[in-house]
Formats: C-alpha cells, structure tokens, sequence
C-alpha cells in the first residue's frame, strides 16, 4: 500500500528538525509500558517529559539491527534525548554516517549533521498529554492520536489533498490489530500453545519488523518519549495477506528485551532479521 511518508530517519540525511513545546518538565511518570496519565489530547498546551517518561530507568543506550544499522542515545541527567549517532552498514568498505544533536529551550531544535553540515526543518507539536499530537514538514501535516492509557491508536497522513490513517485495535494493553483506511495490515498474537505472554518490562518497541506495523520512522520518534507508551507484552507472532512471522526473544537478568529475532515466511520462502538493545 501506497501511502505519504513521513520519515524522522531521511530526517537525518536532509533535514533539520525543530520541535515546538510550551517547555521541558521533570522526569514525569517514571515510566513503564502501557502506563501514564489521562487520555491524549490534538491541542498544542502540553508539557514533553522527555523519554524517562516512557522507559524510566531502562532507557535505551543503542538499538539496531544486526548487520545493518545502529542508533546510539546520549541523554541528560533528567532523561531527555540530546544525541543520537546512527551507523549504516554498507555493503562496501565504508559506512554512512549521522548525528542528530538535541537542545531543549523553550522549543527543542534537533540539529541533524551528515559529513559535518546541517541540512532543513519540521515541527514536532506536543499535545496536553505530553506527547507528540502533529509533525507539520512543509505542507505535510501527520497527526497522532492515543487512548486513556496515552498509547498511540492512529497516525493520520495529510499530504497534497490526500489523507491516509494507520490505526492500532488495542486488548489488555496490546496492539492486536494494525489498518491503512480501515484494512487490515496485520494481527498480532502475545501468546501461543507453547508461550505464554512475557511482560514488556522496558517498553521496547519493533513496530515495522516484530509486528507488521508499517511505522515508517516514528520508531525513532517513539524512542526520544514523543510516541506513548509501548504494549504491555512482548509480540510473539503476526499474519498478513501474504505472511507468518514469529518472534524469538532474549531477555537479561531482569527480564529487559536484549534481541528478537524476526523469522518471516512468505510465499513458502523463510528469511530472517535479528534486531537489538542495550541498556
């Protein structure tokens, strides 16, 4: 499916980001998937919290791919995102390279270098729930809504004329059910006959590739505390049209999500993708 796409990481090979909020706060919640205050709101008069908010004090230090990419946080005393150096793996002898630099006044500047120079500009605006309610890059308007449990339940895509809606069916805290425009993208599954559910304790999300939720980058997004919270599990499965995949999970000492490992069968061909966390 065809659709606009916003993408926070070509962000980070053309643009500058600006992000509008009336001003930074403490730590908030403290944290915890699926957790948080009152519902979400599309009015720009909330406070961001940054991403202590979101992961408490399992905020995540890198996150990646193996073999293709990974994304490296550097974060203030009060859990706000102020660096992020992405590496691309790349087939020949030298990778590609980036650096987002974050600063926070009374708005928060995300100033994106590749090479050593700056490059363009989006606004991120913050709803009265603290998190993002619309990134505006041009004439591309996309907003966000969330449920009372501040979880992110659609991204709507306005571009040209054009209005496309990736929404979520949550259950029990859990993304069951991802639609573009009302049709089915995947279903999700937590549990099986031979697992039973394992609690997202560091709140850890791998939307596109775990889930079949076609997030482009608002990943990223997700990781700076600007998405909502995360599922209360961990997803061990989903289907589409055209595919099974299943969801194999590494978990440390206290049960944090260290690696998951994507095994995709499509059109009797099996491929698989290991993606990573660090703590």
């Amino acid at each position: 499916m065809k659709r606009f796409i916003f993408s926070l990481l070509a962000l980070m090979a053309v643009t500058l980001v600006s992000l509008t909020l009336t001003a930074c706060g403490d730590d908030g919640d403290g944290g915890g998937s699926g957790s948080g205050g009152s519902g979400g709101s599309s009015s720009n008069t909330g406070t961001f919290q940054g991403a202590k908010r979101v992961f408490g004090n399992n905020l995540v230090k890198a996150f990646g791919q193996e073999g293709y990419d990974r994304y490296e946080f550097t974060y203030d005393s009060k859990g706000f995102v102020t660096r992020v150096h992405r590496t691309r793996y790349e087939t020949s002898s030298s990778n590609t390279e980036y650096d987002l630099y974050i600063t926070y006044n009374e708005n928060v500047v995300i100033n994106t270098y590749k090479d050593g120079a700056l490059q363009g500009t989006s606004t991120i605006n913050i709803g009265s729930n603290g998190f993002a309610s619309s990134f505006t890059y041009g004439n591309e308007v996309n907003t966000l809504s969330y449920n009372s449990d501040n979880q992110l339940t659609a991204i709507t895509y306005s571009h040209n004329n054009k209005t496309e809606v990736n929404s979520y069916t949550y259950s029990g805290g859990n993304i069951t059910q991802s639609a573009w425009d009302g049709e089915v993208e995947s279903n999700i599954a937590y549990t099986s006959p031979t697992q039973s559910a394992i609690t997202n304790i560091a709140g850890v999300m791998e939307y596109d590739n775990a889930m079949g939720i076609d997030m482009d980058d608002y990943q990223l997004a997700y990781y700076f505390g600007l998405a909502g919270f995360g599922t209360k599990n961990l997803p061990l499965a989903y289907t589409d049209s055209h595919s099974t995949t299943k969801n194999t999970w590494t978990l440390d000492a206290i049960g944090r999500a260290t690696k998951v490992v994507v095994e995709k069968t499509s059109y009797g061909s099996t491929s698989t993708k290991t993606f990573f966390w660090e703590y």
